[in-house]
């Protein structure tokens, strides 16, 4: 058992971690057991575990990537796009595509569909290759034909 697991084991989980408890631990480790908390259906010690870890290390990739997909989960999706946005702008040029992938899924929910092929466009400049990105722009493009020849029928 890692010494993570030990604290977590050996805490009383109140509801919240403080970030003086996690601070011990790095933001790879403190990600690595929200993972495991997440695997095991403990969602709220998961959540607890990544507030805690996110005010320790509010930079971390580790940390702004976790904390959005459980945002992601909850349905919180202005969390989440706020989350990733922070990492593209703490990473600069140096992001993955997963990145970009993660914003555009998250984004579908509640944005129109030219703001989501600006956003797309943006991901292919920089991974013109990336499979999923390519894919997203063909089902843009083909919503985008679909809306346009459907006003020019009308």
């Amino acid at each position: 058992m890692s010494s993570i697991q030990e604290f977590i084991h050996a805490s009383r989980f109140t509801g919240q971690y403080l970030p003086t408890q996690v601070s011990r631990f790095t933001a790879l480790e403190i990600r690595q057991q929200i993972q495991v908390l997440m695997a095991e259906g403990r969602m709220d010690l998961a959540q607890a575990l990544g507030d805690a870890g996110l005010a320790c290390y509010p930079d971390s990739v580790d940390m702004l990537t976790i904390n959005s997909l459980m945002a992601v989960m909850r349905r919180d999706w202005q969390t989440s796009v706020d989350l990733l946005v922070e990492l593209m702008e703490g990473q600069g040029g140096n992001l993955l595509p997963s990145i970009y992938v993660s914003l555009v899924k998250t984004l579908k929910n509640f944005i129109t569909t030219s703001q989501m092929n600006t956003l797309v466009e943006l991901g292919l400049g920089h991974f013109p290759t990336d499979p999923v990105l390519v894919a997203e722009k063909k089902v843009l493009d083909a919503q985008f034909f679909l809306m346009t020849d459907s006003v020019h029928k009308h």
